[in-house]
């Protein structure tokens, strides 16, 4: 469940035009000293069905650095801290590289991949976030290396406390 908490990714295609190249610290300002309420979808790994089930998020940003703190009310030893630091130089988010990133009005887009292993399978994981003041979805994708199978492992979908 922890890994699950670095995980932000919507599978949307981003629309061309909004696509960047980087993204600055400032641009992701908004989420400082903020709290959020949501939902954690996954895909159960032993039955394969979509589970929901109720969580928060607290984020606070510290020197180019995305401090998370995300509980699950009814599974609190699933609870988790992480820390995501933004690498402009070098184009990542934490250990993900950035491979398209974007703003539409007040929506910051991002996605990111990396590889490693889902349900013991070597695969690569894209993630897609979501970003706004006041909403942040987080989906994850993977794509199995061997058979290039891709499922939606999970999503987060959040809205700001006032």
């Amino acid at each position: 469940m922890k890994r699950f908490l670095l995980i932000f990714v919507f599978a949307h295609v981003f629309q061309s035009g909004i696509s960047q190249k980087t993204i600055t610290e400032e641009e992701f300002m908004f989420l400082d000293n903020s709290t959020w309420t949501g939902n954690l979808m996954y895909i159960n790994y032993s039955d394969g069905k979509e589970v929901n089930i109720p969580t928060e998020l607290q984020i606070d940003i510290n020197a180019s650095t995305l401090i998370m703190k995300t509980t699950y009310p009814y599974e609190p030893k699933a609870n988790s801290k992480s820390r995501i630091k933004l690498d402009i130089k070098n184009n990542l988010f934490g250990d993900e590289k950035i491979i398209e990133i974007g703003k539409e009005e007040d929506i910051l887009k991002m996605r990111t991949q990396f590889k490693g292993k889902d349900n013991n399978k070597p695969a690569t994981m894209t993630k897609t976030y979501s970003l706004s003041p006041s909403r942040l979805q987080i989906t994850k994708e993977v794509t199995y290396s061997e058979s290039g199978e891709s499922l939606i492992r999970n999503t987060y979908t959040y809205t700001k406390n006032q």
